[in-house]
């Protein structure tokens, strides 16, 4: 199954800093997926992986308490959603820098391209940090929306450190 790296590598990061990239070596590496109990529900073209679920490929690591792996009758993956006290993924750049994210859920639409964290959404790189009720992130047209839910008045939050933010891009334009 492709469905990890798809998830969330290299998007999150945009989250933060459109100047890092995610770990091209993970894509590479063998994905595995642990867990107390797995159901497949052939007839409904869905697997689901509950009960302490441990994703790990390359340097990449996703957590949660369940996470639900639907596929269109082709057979290919439609999306993918993960959910939890708090769900997490935790990678390490190409950087060298880890980013770290979490949420109720997480899914993602692969047709789309479409990653929402939602509920307690939060993402973190170095010092820089952004926290929201909901974050929506659109791969192919890199377009990032952080918003809060107007029935519990939250508010989204960004932290960076200027100084961090500098060298990401000074690292970036020396990359391209």
């Amino acid at each position: 199954m492709r469905f990890i790296p798809v998830l969330l590598t290299g998007s999150l990061v945009a989250f933060i800093s459109s100047n890092a990239y995610s770990k091209q070596s993970d894509f590479k590496e063998p994905i595995s997926v642990n867990s107390d109990r797995q159901i497949a529900e052939l007839a409904e073209n869905r697997v689901t992986f509950m009960d302490n679920v441990v994703i790990t490929q390359g340097t990449i690591k996703i957590k949660a308490d369940k996470v639900v792996v639907t596929r269109l009758p082709a057979g290919d993956v439609d999306k993918v959603t993960a959910y939890g006290n708090l769900a997490s993924f935790d990678q390490i750049m190409d950087n060298g820098k880890p980013i770290h994210a979490e949420a109720k859920t997480i899914s993602y639409t692969i047709k789309t391209q479409d990653i929402t964290l939602s509920s307690h959404a939060f993402i973190q790189q170095e010092n820089s940090k952004l926290s929201s009720d909901i974050i929506s992130y659109n791969v192919k047209k890199e377009v990032m929306e952080a918003k809060s839910n107007e029935s519990t008045g939250g508010r989204v939050t960004t932290v960076f450190i200027p100084d961090q933010l500098k060298k990401q891009i000074e690292a970036t334009k020396k990359n391209k």
